[in-house]
Formats: C-alpha cells, sequence, structure tokens
C-alpha cells in the first residue's frame, strides 16, 4: 500500500478499487494520481500515452475521446497495473 496524502487523488484510488468500475473516472485525475506517484507520462503519438517510472513496468493508455471518462474496461485494467505495482487504496 502507498500512502496518498492528497484526498483527491487518495479519492481516484478508492474509486479505481470500487467492486464495479466506475463510468465517471476522469481522465486528468488519473493523470494526476500518476504524477503523485511520481510517474513521468510521455506522448507516444495521436492519444496514446505511457507513464513510467524508474524500477516500474510501464503502463500505457489511450487518452479517452470524445469523452473525458474512462471506459469501465480501462479502469479494470488500471487497477490490474496498480495491484501489480503495490498501489492500493
Amino acid at each position: 500500500m502507498v500512502e496518498i496524502s492528497n484526498a483527491k487523488q487518495r479519492r481516484t484510488l478508492e474509486r479505481i478499487f470500487e467492486d464495479k468500475p466506475p463510468k465517471d473516472i476522469l481522465w486528468q485525475d488519473v493523470v494526476s494520481l500518476f504524477e503523485h506517484l511520481r510517474y513521468k507520462m510521455y506522448g507516444m503519438g495521436g492519444s496514446l500515452f505511457c507513464f513510467k517510472k524508474s524500477g516500474s513496468l510501464p503502463y500505457h493508455e489511450h487518452r479517452p475521446h470524445p469523452s473525458k471518462h474512462l471506459l469501465p474496461a480501462t479502469v479494470r485494467k488500471l487497477r490490474r497495473y496498480l495491484e501489480m505495482m503495490g498501489v492500493t487504496p
């Protein structure tokens, strides 16, 4: 478990781990969470982004469009990645 001091980022992490993936998690909130976890964000062309941190596997994701919200399948993928990296609420 990683300690997250910022209430908004902590809430984003908690929502990612809800039993039923929510449909209203904002892309910018996920970016903010990764930044707090000290990941660097790199554009890979178009809407594809890579989040990298030394000593961790990179996480690749497409920025949602036209909506700003992640799809439930994306939230599940993100949850699996965070669990694998030891980041849980």
